[in-house]
Parts: structure tokens; sequence; C-alpha cells
């Protein structure tokens, strides 16, 4: 049973980990764009959408979330 625990906790730390570094890209990218067009720097913007449309396909933390509160849950039933 504390193998399972171990292993459920472990998971949620891995993914709330990920969450973290998805929002970090997100507000780095978000800073880069909202810099590129105070200065009109229209390759700048070009280079962020690039870089936004890249990641289109990576799981964002939306779709992470989900996953955390499976594992929240899973770690309080084994819990409790």
């Amino acid at each position: 049973m504390q193998r399972d625990i171990d292993a459920a906790t472990k998971i949620r730390e891995r993914l709330s980990a990920q969450i973290v570094e998805f929002e970090q890209a997100i507000s780095h990218q978000a800073a880069g764009a909202k810099q590129a067009a105070l200065t009109g720097d229209h390759a700048g913007l070009d280079r962020v959408e690039a870089a936004v449309g890249s990641r289109a396909n990576e799981p964002g933390s939306d779709c992470m979330a989900a996953p955390v509160r499976s594992a929240d849950a899973m770690v309080a039933i084994l819990c409790g």
C-alpha cells in the first residue's frame, strides 16, 4: 500500500513540475510578444508566433491539471 502511495505522490510531483515549466514558458512567450509589440518588432512577433505554434501539440497546463487532480484523489483514497 505504501508503495502505491509513494508512486502516486511521485506522479503528482512530476506533473506539477511540468505545469510550472509550461506556465513559465507561457509567461516568457507573453513577455517577448509584449516587448516586440511595444517596439514595433514585427520579426520578433513572428518568432514568438512561430514558437507558440510549435508548442501547439505539446500538452498544456490545462490538460495536465486533470491528472494532478486524479493523483491527488488516488493519494487521498490510499491514505484514507
